[in-house]
């Protein structure tokens, strides 16, 4: 018998896209839980009281499109950090472009 499979959908939005993007990963289904009001610190604060964590990941972000110099990458960064934390990657940090 196969466990259940849990996921953390952690965003930061604010233009409202990533959050829909997470919100289509939790949709009614799907094993992905979004946890209402999970409000708090900062994006980055928040990683970084994270200890070491032995769990999979992927991370995301989305962008308009153009040079990453200038429009910014999330996913990057975020790895970056998790890194720090141990983390095991399923797939390379993703740009999801979108229009304004």
């Amino acid at each position: 018998m196969l466990g259940v499979m849990r996921a953390l959908v952690v965003y930061v939005s604010m233009y409202g896209n990533t959050r829909a993007v997470a919100e289509a990963a939790g949709k009614a289904g799907s094993t992905v839980a979004l946890e209402e009001g999970a409000g708090g610190p900062g994006l980055r604060e928040w990683l970084s009281s994270l200890g070491h964590l032995n769990v999979l990941a992927a991370s995301f972000d989305t962008r308009v499109k153009g040079p990453a110099v200038f429009t910014g990458r999330a996913s990057k960064g975020i790895i970056r950090e998790l890194d720090r934390h141990g983390v095991h990657w399923v797939a390379d940090p993703e740009s999801f472009f979108v229009t304004k």
